[in-house]
């Protein structure tokens, strides 16, 4: 550090320098906090007792954060759940509420970092038989064809020039998505917006966008006599 900044031949130079220096520390203090909660997740998650977490309420909660700080940026992020009444136990699983929300706030966050100003970010929910999926769906580049599955691998990371979280971000944040997901007896997985999708979807025809994909055990499914009446 202190040769290249005896290197820097201005002021504007050096400030520019240290600038960078302080992102590449931030990034690193992120780096290692990612990797201490993830050695503790599998043993958190043994340890926690879980309890019914209703899917809307977490969706619903984070959707909204997103949306206010998203606003700004020209984004909009959006949530799409059926109607059912409002005691339904639909979308209702057993887990974490709190790592589930991380699931939540991990894919949106990831799909706001590939939209520009004007996208939408959608969240979708849906009771399917046994199961409850939620997606999470942008209208950015797509994901090349060989890393729908390497995304989820541990330091990956691949983004756009225009993100401006490029070169902050550890590359742990969908591996440790997945691994949440699988303490929950779940699986996740991601695929490209068809291009007849895109085109229903957008004004301007773009057939682009990615879809990440979460789907966990129902309740109901799982324990019949938790139902509530």
């Amino acid at each position: 550090i202190a040769q290249s900044l005896a290197l820097a031949r201005t002021e504007a130079d050096r400030a520019e320098l240290v600038g960078l220096i302080r992102e590449e520390l931030d990034r690193l203090n992120r780096m290692i906090t990612d990797i201490s909660n993830a050695s503790r997740l599998d043993a958190e998650l043994a340890r926690q007792e879980t309890e019914p977490v209703d899917l809307r309420g977490v969706l619903a909660r984070i959707v909204g954060v997103f949306s206010d700080l998203r606003s700004e940026q020209g984004l909009r992020v959006v949530l799409d759940v059926p109607e059912v009444p409002l005691l339904s136990d639909a979308f209702v699983v057993r887990g974490h509420e709190d790592r589930l929300g991380q699931v939540v706030n991990n894919l949106v966050d990831n799909a706001c970092s590939f939209s520009r100003p004007g996208d939408v970010v959608t969240v979708r929910l849906r009771a399917l038989g046994t199961e409850v999926e939620f997606t999470v769906e942008d209208q950015g580049p797509g994901i090349p064809g060989d890393k729908l599955e390497k995304v989820f691998e541990r330091f990956y990371s691949d983004r756009p020039l225009t993100d401006q979280t490029k070169g902050r971000n550890s590359g742990l944040g969908l591996s440790i998505t997945r691994n949440i997901v699988k303490a929950h007896g779940g699986r996740i997985w991601a695929e490209n917006i068809a291009a007849e999708d895109a085109l229903a979807d957008r004004a301007d025809a773009k057939p682009y966008g990615a879809r990440f994909l979460v789907r966990l055990p129902a309740l109901r499914a799982a324990d019949p006599a938790s139902r509530r009446a």
